[in-house]
């Protein structure tokens, strides 16, 4: 995340205001969409070509995955607090956070996933 720009910060940062925005709307369906175009902008703004292409090709069973993890008002709530702090970390720089949070974010998505 070396490479990410201002502008990316902060095309970044209004489509998480406006994520939370239509949470409080009770919009899931946007906020299911605006999940997925959170994670394809930080995978574009890491500009590793090869984890992008990688991506794209699991975005079938990401979206599956992340529809089932949304749909709990908790957890879609927490995720979205998890954004915020994904973000914070690669401003910072802080390449250690970011593999924390990541971690723990993408563990709490599973067990709501193993719970359904």
């Amino acid at each position: 995340m070396d490479n990410i720009t201002s502008e990316e910060i902060a095309e970044i940062e209004k489509l998480l205001n406006l994520t939370e925005q239509k949470n409080e709307e009770e919009d899931v369906e946007a906020v299911i969409r605006m999940f997925g175009e959170f994670n394809q902008k930080i995978y574009e703004a890491s500009r590793m070509k090869r984890l992008t292409a990688m991506i794209k090709n699991l975005n079938e069973y990401l979206e599956k995955f992340r529809d089932i993890s949304i749909s709990d008002v908790k957890r879609r709530e927490r995720a979205l607090k998890e954004h915020r702090l994904i973000l914070k970390a690669i401003v910072d720089k802080d390449k250690e956070h970011i593999d924390e949070i990541i971690k723990q974010h993408l563990h709490d998505s599973l067990e709501i996933v193993y719970s359904e």
